[in-house]
């Protein structure tokens, strides 16, 4: 759908026309692949892989309390 629709809709359903603009101008950049971008930043920064969501998420629950 065009931009304007969408903007439109968004609006129509209750919310703030600077928020609406906000995410339809995010849904465009997501569906042109421009947010799927990754960097090693936090590796150079801590200085070694960080620990996937799985393993902190499974040390975590599997700690004796």
């Amino acid at each position: 759908m065009p931009g304007s629709e969408a903007l439109e809709r968004v609006v129509n359903s209750g919310v703030p026309e600077g928020i609406a603009h906000f995410q339809i101008a995010l849904y465009n950049s997501i569906a042109n692949g421009n947010e799927g971008n990754t960097s090693n930043d936090l590796e150079e920064l801590i200085g070694r892989k960080p620990t996937s969501i799985r393993e902190s998420m499974t040390k975590f629950f599997n700690k004796s309390l």
